[in-house]
């Protein structure tokens, strides 16, 4: 063989060997060297666009647009090769495709997403400028007016929601720089619009509450305006000031209306020598209805007024003063008025001389001191269920007959320091009705006597004296007395520790149990019989209690609803009395006082009686509801049948929910409006409330102290209801929904905030949103 034909066959068997191997390893040197070319290429444009979001590279580089958007050419090219380039690493293997995808992540792929975080701070930004120059453009123009309002809140909205977008940039001092060209000038101008915008606020739930007939709301309100007005003036904003000028543009109208109802008057003064002082020196006048407002600190003193109404004492969102009265006589007419109210007041509090008024309740919750010197003729003070829920309440009386009865409804609890009595209560009836109540009688004070209709706690003192304690068949529960005085007289049951009393007399109205050993009941009394208890729910058949006295719903449809419940006696009955009314392992008693049903063979109660405005009235409640309110907790309900001749049996039953079932309800009516959910929006679920336009006017803390849950909790507890959340997720959106609702409206006043106030607005949370309409 020639060597020309040996050489010819070498390169063919040349040839066809590299052939088998490109076929066998795809990862030839020419595909490696393409997609290292690729990764090189986007590592390059990738170190540029690193500039491109960095703050100290764009002082130089873009002095006039320090935090506008980077190179967007540039930031899709490098996206563009980064896809490139994965897509030819994709191909490799082993080792060559690990340190390549590593360069691609550390060297492209970090500075792409810090570009991608940076436009997006970039564009939400713009969201807060926009809205934020359209304000800042109005209070350059000293305008505060509804668009104002509206602008103010949609700022405080677009930085609630975009301003975490802020945060994400990459670098300490870029980040800063974001935060002070976007956030913190929007900031700074709602810190200055503050006051002008509440004061406007509160002028206008004013206008509002008058136009709804309702003078003791507007009262409040523009004894805010008038607080509100001081503190613009401490922070440097004189009434002079264009901005607080334009907010107060209707207060003289309203002001003007507001005198057709009544007289407001403003403490001015921290000497408590020299208090604010309204009503003639001498002599007497004749008034409409008064409001007293003094805020923390201030005092403030009304004399020789005679008023044809009520007289209101209020106080200010960060506290109360202290009020004297003197000389003043408040007079029923036609059947209305004739009250002294305490809202709010310092613990320093009232002090009455000469003082006349058919009634005088106390229903300050952060507690109070009550003095009645000379010359006191109240017929009936209150101390209702929400006075000293937060502290004590002091009552004192120099004189016997100041007041004819007290009546003590305020309720004992874990804030509570309860009620004291101090001074001359001899010609004084005092009756105790609040469900623990705890009272205290000081040393040296005398009652005529106290009349118990609740379990109770009652401590008398050294040297105190109260001549009869009377227990009413009613009451269930513990009735204890802590005698180190005197205690002339006590009902039997009434257990009496430290000095016994004087004389153990039979209640006016006991209950009558039959002799152990079957030995016959009193001749003439019918002990009731309980034959069983059921719940009505809009199916065919009710629910009847088993042996234990438990209604078990378990396993029933949350879309059922519950319409009422029967309590079946066969005639021995003539009345069932409601008295406590708890979810299983809460302390919260749905029921304020007992409530009684008159009955022949049953009791029927329906859903309105036992939740309120919780419920619509009108076809009940669907389980799924109930179960969110009460957590799927068990609903004891605790009362006693009362028959004709005065027998009483005492009661208890249990209905059990269980957990939900089948599909829940979408929408919960209630006596406040609907909640709907509305499906996915994004990430977060949607819900709407339509409020009912007839409770516009309710506040958010009357709602909470009505029927004893947040309105923010009833929302999230419905909204979150056949979601999987948690307990703690769901108290947690309820606060977040809470403190948003709190950035739209000045927060010391957020319990002011009425359902009305909250129409047309939209608040979200991590996980919903929520609109009202």
């Amino acid at each position: 063989m020639s060597k020309k034909k040996k050489m010819t066959k070498t390169l063919m068997a040349a040839t066809v060997a590299a052939s088998v191997m490109a076929v066998s390893n795809p990862a030839s040197a020419a595909t490696y060297a393409s997609a290292e070319k690729a990764v090189v290429k986007a590592e390059k444009l990738a170190g540029a666009l690193k500039w491109e979001v960095s703050i100290e590279y764009r002082k130089t580089k873009y002095p006039n647009n320090l935090v506008g958007y980077p190179n967007m050419k540039m930031h899709n090219e490098v996206k563009a090769l980064l896809a490139d380039a994965r897509k030819q690493v994709a191909g490799l293997k082993g080792k060559e495709k690990e340190v390549l995808s590593a360069r691609l992540d550390a060297n492209v792929a970090t500075y792409l997403n810090r570009s991608v975080a940076y436009i997006d701070a970039v564009s939400s930004g713009l969201k807060i400028q926009k809205k934020y120059n359209e304000l800042k453009a109005k209070a350059a123009k000293g305008e505060v007016d509804d668009q104002t309002e509206k602008l103010y809140h949609e700022v405080s909205w677009e930085i609630k929601k975009n301003a975490f977008m802020l945060d994400r940039v990459y670098g300490v001092t870029t980040r800063e720089e974001f935060r002070d060209f976007y956030k913190h000038s929007a900031e700074n101008q709602l810190k200055d619009l503050l006051y002008p915008i509440s004061i406007k606020m509160q002028i206008d739930r004013a206008e509002k509450a008058l136009k709804d007939n309702k003078p003791e709301l507007a009262a409040g309100y523009l004894g805010n305006v008038e607080f509100l007005i001081k503190e613009a003036a401490k922070n440097g904003l004189k009434e002079s000031n264009p901005l607080i000028k334009s907010s107060l543009s209707e207060l003289e109208k309203t002001e003007k209306e507001f005198s057709k109802h009544g007289t407001l008057y403003v403490a001015d003064s921290k000497d408590a020598d020299k208090p604010s002082v309204f009503g003639p020196a001498s002599g007497s006048e004749s008034s409409k209805s008064i409001y007293l407002y003094a805020g923390e600190n201030e005092h403030i003193k009304l004399q020789n007024v005679s008023i044809n109404g009520n007289l209101t004492v209020l106080g200010s969102p960060k506290g109360a003063g202290t009020v004297h009265l003197e000389n003043v006589k408040v007079n029923k007419v036609n059947n209305s008025g004739g009250a002294i109210i305490v809202e709010d007041i310092a613990e320093h509090s009232l002090y009455m001389k000469g003082v006349e008024a058919d009634s005088l309740v106390i229903n300050d919750a952060n507690g109070s001191n009550l003095v009645a010197d000379t010359g006191v003729k109240v017929k009936n003070l209150v101390v209702s269920e929400n006075a000293g829920a937060k502290g004590k309440v002091n009552l004192e009386s120099k004189e016997s007959g100041s007041f004819e009865t007290v009546t003590i409804a305020a309720k004992g609890g874990e804030d509570s320091e309860g009620i004291a009595l101090k001074g001359n209560f001899s010609e004084t009836a005092i009756e105790v009705t609040g469900e623990n109540a705890v009272l205290a009688i000081g040393e040296g004070t005398e009652v005529k006597e106290i009349n118990i209709k609740a379990a109770s706690q009652i401590s008398v003192a050294k040297g105190a004296v109260v001549k009869e304690v009377k227990k009413d068949s009613s009451v269930k529960g513990e009735v204890e007395i802590d005698n180190k005085g005197t205690v002339e007289k006590a009902d039997e049951g009434i257990e009496v520790g430290g000095n016994k009393p004087g004389e153990v007399t039979k209640p006016g109205e006991g209950t009558v149990t039959p002799p152990a050993g079957g030995g016959g009941s009193t001749p003439g009394i019918v002990v009731p019989v309980l034959e069983e208890v059921y719940v009505h729910l809009n199916t065919a058949s009710p629910i009847h209690d088993d042996s234990n006295g438990v209604i078990n719903l378990t396993g029933i449809q949350d879309s059922v609803k519950f319409t009422r419940v029967a309590i079946d006696t066969k005639g021995t009955a003539s009345k069932f009395v409601l008295t406590s009314l708890k979810a299983r392992g809460s302390d919260t008693d749905w029921v304020g006082k007992d409530i009684e049903y008159d009955i022949s063979n049953d009791a029927h109660i329906t859903t309105g009686e036992l939740f309120g405005s919780l419920d619509s009235g009108n076809d009940g409640i669907t389980l799924s509801n109930l179960r969110a309110v009460f957590a799927n907790k068990d609903l004891i309900l605790e009362g006693y049948l009362q028959s004709p001749t005065g027998g009483k049996k005492d009661v208890s039953f249990t209905i059990k929910f269980g957990p939900n079932t089948g599909t829940p309800a979408t929408s919960f009516t209630n006596d406040y409006g609907t909640i709907t959910k509305k499906g996915l929006d994004g990430n977060r679920h949607k819900v709407e409330v339509v409020i009912n336009p007839s409770k516009s006017g309710v506040k958010l803390g009357a709602i909470q102290s009505n029927d004893k849950i947040s309105f923010t909790k009833l929302i999230m507890s419905f909204a979150a209801d056949s979601i999987n959340f948690t307990p703690d997720e769901m108290s947690n959106n309820s606060g977040q929904l809470e403190d948003a609702i709190a950035d739209r409206f000045l927060e010391g006043l957020l319990n002011d905030v009425t359902l009305g106030e909250l129409v047309g607005k939209t608040f979200t949370t991590d996980d919903f949103i929520v609109e009202f309409k």
